[in-house]
């Protein structure tokens, strides 16, 4: 049995692909269709330009990283 607390799950289902998110696992999302599936992995070394500008970090550390690295604290303080 695995327990799994607070999870982020985002799954999209069309006619002809679907694409599942796990939080748990942000650098990666799923895509499935009839033939085949893959996991596309977040790597700032490839894809297309705009993909590029919008990746800034090495693969491995979330989006938020940056934020916290360069300001020395988290962007939103819970009280």
């Amino acid at each position: 049995m695995v327990l799994v607390k607070n999870r982020l799950w985002f799954e999209l289902n069309g006619a002809r692909a679907s694409a599942a998110f796990d939080q748990d696992n942000p650098e990666q999302i799923w895509i499935g269709r009839f033939a085949e599936s893959s996991l596309v992995v977040r790597d700032p070394a490839v894809g297309s330009e705009e993909q590029r500008r919008l990746s800034v970090l090495p693969a491995g550390h979330a989006q938020g990283y940056g934020t916290i690295v360069s300001t020395g604290s988290m962007p939103i303080q819970v009280r």
